[in-house]
């Protein structure tokens, strides 16, 4: 019988040990200044800089411990609990109720899991100074206020870094598109930029005819987020088949627009790793979305780790120009999303 110091432990050790890709294990030191920056990054006031998180505000008011209601029994089919996204609310009352732990305390765990995956994917790669590029208000307004595709996203990465128990990565995707239907729409984007690239990696051709093709992955997601989008939830009862979600600007999006062109000048090499072709399908959605005037910062932000990584991966050539953009982008949206302008 185990005590729960041992079975904190091997918590500790098999998060340590979470692998990424042929990435190695993280080391103790590595580990370390992870949680650290992580907890860091929890107890900083973001929500008094930027001038408050409306989508958090909406759930500590649906979930605050003024009214900490059980779980309702849910009547429906598993269609309807899946499209209604019956876990999110479940979940998050089971906690409150049950196990009597505050709103807050359960939208912090939620924003430490999204930081602590992010770092680990970004950390295994690349080393820690990578962690500084998780200091970007995309990041912070995606871990602290838009909870729920927060805890979706981080479900999808650990089912990502344990793929070779697929027992469990199947649960966790399960419960991941239950909480919010968005992971099935991410789910279809990283498998069917895989399915291309297993498609087309015994044919001759060079590297931009390979980029095309996830280009137009990216394409067809977008007509189906936009044009056909509406059609498509009404005929499943999706309750959002109306709703209008912003977009970001297209003066906000013009560095992700140059990455993304960047990237077709890359080797056929560089577009055959599976995070770079990810990180091009998000991309193409993010950009082509934003020209339809159809909601895609999500996009950026659900992928951010890849993105980030598929820049490291970069040639010499275009590695350098590609960073110090990126340095001045961040650096004017911090000064925006703080009113410093």
């Amino acid at each position: 019988m185990t005590d729960g110091r041992t079975t904190g432990g091997v918590v500790i050790r098999e998060l340590r040990r979470l692998r990424v890709g042929d990435s190695p294990p993280l080391s103790w030191a590595a580990f370390a200044a992870i949680i650290v920056f992580c907890l860091v990054m929890l107890y900083l006031p973001w929500e008094a800089w930027s001038g408050g998180f409306g989508d958090r505000d909406v759930y500590i008011k649906r979930f605050g411990d003024f009214r900490p209601e059980p779980p309702r029994t849910f009547i429906g089919g598993a269609l309807s609990f899946v499209t209604n996204e019956v876990l999110w609310d479940k979940g998050v009352r089971w906690c409150t109720s049950k196990l009597h732990l505050s709103a807050e305390f359960v939208f912090g765990a939620i924003s430490f899991l999204c930081l602590f995956v992010f770092s680990k994917y970004l950390v295994s790669r690349h080393g820690i100074a990578s962690l500084l590029f998780l200091v970007n208000p995309l990041v912070v307004v995606f871990a602290f206020s838009q909870l729920r595709m927060a805890l979706a996203v981080s479900l999808l990465l650990l089912a990502l870094f344990w793929r070779g128990h697929w027992l469990l990565a199947a649960l966790l995707i399960s419960i991941a598109c239950c909480i919010h239907t968005a992971a099935i729409l991410f789910l279809f984007m990283f498998f069917a930029a895989k399915l291309l690239l297993d498609m087309l990696s015994a044919v001759k051709m060079n590297g931009l005819l390979l980029w095309l093709g996830l280009v137009a992955i990216g394409i067809a997601v977008v007509l189906v987020i936009g044009p056909f989008r509406a059609g498509i939830l009404s005929k499943v009862g999706d309750r959002r088949a109306e709703y209008v979600m912003a977009t970001q600007g297209i003066k906000f999006s013009l560095f992700w627009f140059a990455l993304l062109f960047t990237t077709a000048a890359q080797t056929k090499k560089y577009l055959q790793a599976e995070k770079n072709a990810v990180a091009v399908v998000f991309l193409s959605v993010f950009t082509f979305a934003a020209f339809l005037n159809v909601s895609n910062g999500r996009f950026l932000a659900a992928a951010y780790p890849m993105i980030i990584s598929s820049m490291f991966a970069l040639g010499t050539r275009s590695k350098a120009p590609i960073l110090i953009a990126y340095g001045l982008y961040t650096a004017v949206h911090w000064c925006y999303w703080m009113h410093w302008v």
